[in-house]
């Protein structure tokens, strides 16, 4: 709260009176934020997006500035086929 009125005097000296500079920080403090709620039902996660998912987050740490997003994405994927892939032949 403090430094939220100090930020507000530092903008406001000579452009608007301290009254109003009050009356924003005040409104400001007792109004809720604004929430988005979602449109419709998300989306279902598959097992292919989880495992992409696991390996894009690998990929992207190890391969970073070697690889571009693009390629990543790709081979995540590729992983994750491969993942599944072998998860239906040993049932």
């Amino acid at each position: 709260m403090i430094t939220l009125c100090l930020q507000m005097e530092q903008k406001t000296r000579g452009t608007m009176s301290m009254a109003t500079a009050k009356r924003i920080t005040e409104s400001s403090i007792t109004s809720k934020p604004e929430r988005l709620a979602p449109k419709g039902r998300p989306k279902a996660l598959t097992n292919r997006d989880y495992f992409a998912g696991l390996f894009a987050g690998v990929l992207f740490d190890k391969n970073h500035s070697t690889m571009n997003l693009r390629e990543i994405q790709k081979e995540a994927y590729r992983m994750a086929d491969f993942m599944i892939a072998e998860e239906v032949e040993e049932e």
